[in-house]
């Protein structure tokens, strides 16, 4: 950074009056001649302010991306991390999302790709690492129904890579804000990630190599909780192959006390589908004969809505198989009314 100084001298027809009166301060003369001063430009100067004391280190990152805040830890691959905070966050504030990469991966260039369903946030990227080991760029695309943001990492040549797998740098700060016409009170928002090295995809599925949920609110939500008309299912289906199923709400409870319906928010699970499922939309627990047969005295599904978690504890009874039928009297009886056949007809 450069100062230019601009200097000039002065003179007056007449000399100013410079006796001081009681009082007065030497040094503070007024200058009653000001009228008659003319200034003279002499020459500008150039300074240069001294440049700030590089790190010792070749790696420099700004301020840390998450604040602090809790974090959520996904793994693409031994080489990525991606960290985040899952929410809810409010309306209006944006999820701080955190990319970072290990630099001993042998290929020339890793890209990082993620793909959020298009018109449920907006997203800004911003590259947070200057390094003399990789060179960092961004690309926004997308396609019929996706954003796309694709971060481009390329080793510099010139830089003997480094072996030490602990050596993790942050290179990407994401903001993802939720766009307050997709949702009503919560949503949750599904990001699929992938990376790929040189020209040869590493580990990627048709849905991703790994899935982060983002979760908005357009209010404080202090809990989440489900609730059904029962806590009890009766597994027939093993016997009938006819589902059973019990219907389930979620609850959000604001600080204010009043509640909201956030089923289609929240994501959920069985922890033991062999015995108890829940649907992929969260809004129904059933059986469907699939079950191994054995019952629980409480099989539990939990509801997240970002960090915050809520559960059902769910009785289940299952019938044992296969069925043993004992009668007292062996000998089979004609019913009144009911037609029977004989060998003669």
């Amino acid at each position: 950074m450069t100062t230019h100084i601009h200097l000039y001298y002065s003179s007056s027809d007449t000399v100013a009056d410079l006796r001081l009166t009681p009082g007065q301060v030497p040094g503070c003369v007024e200058d009653k001649a000001e009228s008659q001063r003319q200034l003279f430009h002499i020459k500008t100067v150039t300074l240069k302010e001294e440049e700030e004391e590089r790190e010792q280190t070749s790696t420099k990152e700004e301020e840390p991306c998450l604040n602090g805040k809790e974090e959520e830890e996904l793994s693409l691959d031994p080489h990525v991390m991606i960290r985040y905070h899952k929410g809810p966050v409010l309306i209006g504030q944006p999820i701080r999302v955190s990319v970072n990469l290990r630099t001993n991966f042998s290929s020339e260039f890793a890209v990082i790709r993620l793909k959020i369903k298009k018109g449920l946030v907006s997203m800004v990227a911003q590259r947070t690492l200057t390094s003399d080991l990789l060179a960092v760029t961004l690309e926004r695309s997308r396609d019929s129904k996706h954003d796309i943001v694709s971060i481009f990492c390329h080793k510099h040549s010139t830089v003997k890579h480094t072996h030490d797998p602990t050596l993790i740098q942050q290179v990407v700060c994401l903001s993802v804000e939720g766009l307050r016409q997709s949702f009503g009170v919560a949503m949750t928002v599904s990001a699929h990630w992938w990376v790929e090295y040189s020209r040869r995809i590493h580990s990627l599925s048709p849905h991703g190599a790994a899935v982060s949920i983002f979760s908005f609110a357009d209010r404080h939500i202090f809990s989440i909780a489900p609730i059904t008309e029962s806590n009890t299912i009766i597994n027939t289906a093993i016997l009938t192959n006819q589902p059973v199923s019990l219907p389930v709400i979620v609850l959000a409870i604001h600080l204010d006390g009043k509640v909201s319906d956030v089923t289609s928010a929240v994501t959920c699970h069985s922890t033991n589908e062999n015995t108890v499922k829940v649907s992929s939309d969260c809004s129904t627990l059933f059986v469907d004969g699939s079950e191994s047969g054995l019952g629980d005295t409480c099989a539990e599904v939990e509801f997240l809505l970002g960090a915050l978690r809520g559960s059902l504890c769910l009785e289940v009874w299952a019938p044992s198989v296969p069925l043993r039928v004992s009668l007292a009297d062996s000998i089979l009886n004609v019913i009144d009314g009911w037609k029977h056949f004989t060998e003669e007809g």
